[in-house]
């Protein structure tokens, strides 16, 4: 039995007992960046074993691993309060910077939400008391039962101490609690705005501290006796890769018809009162996500002699050409060695672009001239093909 003071000290403020630490734990952090991934750019690639991700619906960019071992006992006697409150303290939001092989920099904020604590009691919770809130500290979870349990604490502030508890059955009788088992952090990781990532691997690293008040993690308050803590200091080994990824999206079908640009009615007032519309168009709307630089070409299937895109007739086999030209919502940087008319690449031309992180909305726009030639040639149907091409890389 422990002495009368360690009694009286219990009751007022459990015990961490810590004995020398070892040297810092590593922790790796495997991270993808792919924009094309419906638009979730950063995720997780390779998730570390955890409580938390295996309850819970991660998001892509939220991972948790074990940091570090801890064992602290609290001794409770007959009478003593039924609240076992200790003070966690997470690391505040820290900015990493990542480095690429080709020396290309990222900043990745790494923010903790959460940790689990490993419980051992040999008495048993309260039931109409778990699932406390307190303030800055919300306890969401707990796994298994006494005598052993893990419980899920989430801080609203990381980077400054909470006052987090749960409740245990009102004692009649001596009874202990040891906290001894893994500290199992929850975090997420976020690229900060206004960034755009270029092709590569890229590497950093994050050191927090370990132990009393003070340090990035706290658990409880350091006194004398016998307990635990397994390092003084953990690290992250961030690795980034950013895949090459193109994203395109277009609408369903692959049929365009060519309109007189007042739709429908001025049809009609051609094919009924041959009143002749001053051209023909037609338009195929798509949206891109890239990045990095990327290309976008059309390829006609028939071309005239003076290597425009043409019409054929259905029965005449006549030709009649039409014009093909790229046009973006807002404006997209042309990448060196192209320009706003393209490269021609045959039958068509090729547009090169550097992107913005944001979707690139644009349209093929095609157009043809002098209808009355086709209405001259007695063909009910003049038709083509056009082939779009959209390349990462120039």
């Amino acid at each position: 039995m422990p002495t009368p003071w360690l009694k009286r000290m219990a009751c007022l403020l459990p015990v961490i007992l810590a004995s020398v630490p070892s040297a810092a734990a590593t922790v790796p952090l495997l991270l993808e960046y792919a924009p094309s991934q419906a638009r979730e750019a950063l995720r997780v690639s390779v998730r570390n074993p955890s409580d938390y991700c295996g309850q819970e619906p991660c998001a892509a960019n939220v991972d948790a691993a074990r940091l570090f071992d801890y064992r602290r006992i609290a001794w409770f006697y007959r009478s003593a309060s039924i609240y076992l409150g200790f003070m966690l303290r997470l690391p505040a939001p820290r900015t990493v910077q990542l480095v690429s092989d080709s020396g290309a920099t990222l900043q990745l904020k790494l923010t903790f939400l959460g940790s689990y604590l490993g419980v051992n009691t040999d008495y048993p919770l309260h039931p109409a008391l778990n699932n406390n809130v307190n303030a800055g500290c919300s306890q969401r979870r707990t796994l298994g039962a006494p005598p052993a349990m893990k419980v899920n604490w989430m801080l609203d502030a990381p980077g400054t101490s909470q006052l987090c508890w749960f409740a245990l059955r009102e004692s009649t009788d001596n009874y202990t609690v040891t906290y001894s088992s893994e500290l199992e952090g929850i975090y997420q990781a976020e690229l900060l705005p206004g960034q755009q990532p270029a092709n590569g691997m890229y590497r950093g690293q994050a050191l927090f501290t370990v132990g009393q008040e003070g340090t990035d993690f706290q658990v409880g308050q350091i006194r004398n006796g016998d307990g635990y803590i397994s390092t003084s200091s953990v690290g992250f080994d961030i690795t980034l890769t950013v895949n090459p990824a193109l994203a395109v999206r277009l609408p369903k079908g692959d049929e365009v018809s060519l309109m007189p640009p007042g739709g429908q009615s001025e049809w009609n007032r051609w094919s009924q009162w041959n009143q002749v519309p001053t051209h023909l168009e037609g338009r195929v709307p798509f949206e891109l996500d890239s990045n990095g630089p990327f290309r976008v070409s059309y390829r006609c299937g028939t071309v005239s002699a003076d290597g425009r895109c043409t019409l054929t007739g259905q029965y005449s086999g006549n030709q009649h050409p039409y014009e093909v030209a790229l046009a973006w919502n807002t404006p997209v940087e042309i990448a060196p060695g192209y320009t706003e008319q393209g490269t021609p690449n045959g039958n068509g031309r090729t547009f090169g672009y550097v992107p913005t992180l944001t979707a690139n909305q644009g349209a093929f726009n095609l157009r043809v001239e002098d209808p009355a030639a086709l209405q001259k040639a007695r063909d009910r149907l003049f038709s083509g093909t056009l082939t779009l091409i959209f390349e990462a890389g120039l």
